[in-house]
């Protein structure tokens, strides 16, 4: 029989399967390309927030390095490192704290646990006296955890200057998500106060300080 025909539309086929390996290869390509842009724009809208949200600390980071680098006191050094060790560690946790919230708006509560610790160790190489009790018994819905780690770190920053012992509680009941700070400090930290912050002064250089904030749905 004649297959001209055949082999005709085998041919075609033949070129129209290069054609669409072609094809495929250029919209492979534009594909991986638009997943770079987007994942660098992703990137960049991240190192934003992260920046905007850790600016003040950054600011004082950025005065305290100026300062260690001119000043030749070596006790000035040594306070200046000890605030930069604490204030570095606060912005390094709350990164990551951003990160984690991007995967579903929830901090585990380990998670938390862990930054806390971390801030810790960084206190006691401060020469702070702390300890730290994590117990919420549930994940924390980001908008929380954010404000307590913000609270620990703002009372921190408050009182480095005469700050000498600290004990923080993290915890969960009637419905709120607590954070109490025990602190002994020679500066008066009853100027705090505030509608978001109750402070109360328990002897000479000691002090209570602690923030709630309902929980609303939590797992």
């Amino acid at each position: 029989e004649d297959i001209s025909e055949l082999l005709d539309i085998v041919a075609e086929l033949t070129a129209l399967r290069e054609e669409l390996k072609d094809s495929n290869a250029v919209s492979m390509k534009n594909y991986q390309l638009d997943k770079k842009i987007r994942t660098l724009a992703e990137k960049n809208r991240l190192h934003d927030e992260l920046h905007r949200l850790t600016a003040h600390q950054i600011d004082l980071l950025n005065s305290w390095l100026k300062r260690l680098i001119d000043t030749d006191n070596h006790e000035e050094k040594k306070e200046l490192l000890r605030r930069i060790v604490v204030v570095g560690a606060y912005i390094k946790r709350r990164y990551n704290l951003v990160l984690v919230n991007e995967q579903d708006g929830m901090i585990k509560e380990k998670e938390f646990q862990l930054s806390i610790q971390e801030m810790m160790k960084n206190l006691q190489l401060a020469g702070v006296e702390c300890a730290a009790s994590v117990i919420f018994g549930k994940d924390l819905p980001t908008e929380v955890a954010m404000k307590l780690f913000d609270f620990y770190e703002y009372i921190i920053e408050s009182s480095i200057d005469g700050l000498s012992s600290l004990f923080a509680r993290f915890f969960f009941r009637d419905k709120k998500f607590y954070a109490c700070m025990d602190v002994v400090c020679s500066i008066d930290l009853t100027e705090y106060q505030s509608e978001d912050i109750f402070v109360d002064k328990t002897d000479d250089d000691c002090y209570t300080l602690s923030c709630s904030m309902e929980g609303g749905d939590v797992r």
